[in-house]
């Protein structure tokens, strides 16, 4: 839920539980992730260091934050099965790839 911004509805339904119950979870959840924040979260003093961290962890220049971000090339598959507008818990819900990880 928190990685995606799907719906409640879709998620609970993904995971089988009521939508009620994922919405006490997330709140329990956020709640820890507030609570340790300032322990785990930490911006730096100055965007300065922040370049410098970045350009060297990366070699990203004048870079001083990303967000959920994936450097790495995709394939696009040769068959398209879905359009565009599918939800991704449904692609999912009907996926092999889904149906091959809960048998094994």
């Amino acid at each position: 839920f928190f990685a995606t911004g799907s719906y409640q509805q879709c998620t609970s339904d993904i995971l089988g539980i009521s939508q009620p119950s994922l919405s006490r979870a997330i709140s329990n959840v956020t709640q820890i992730i507030l609570e340790n924040a300032k322990v785990f979260v930490n911006f730096g003093n100055s965007n300065d260091g922040r370049k410098f961290d970045f350009y060297s962890l990366a070699g990203f220049p004048n870079v001083i934050g990303a967000i959920d971000g994936t450097h790495i090339k995709i394939q696009s598959p040769g068959v398209v099965k879905w359009p565009g507008s599918t939800h991704d818990s449904f692609i999912w819900k009907n996926s092999s790839l889904r149906e091959n990880l809960n048998y094994t």
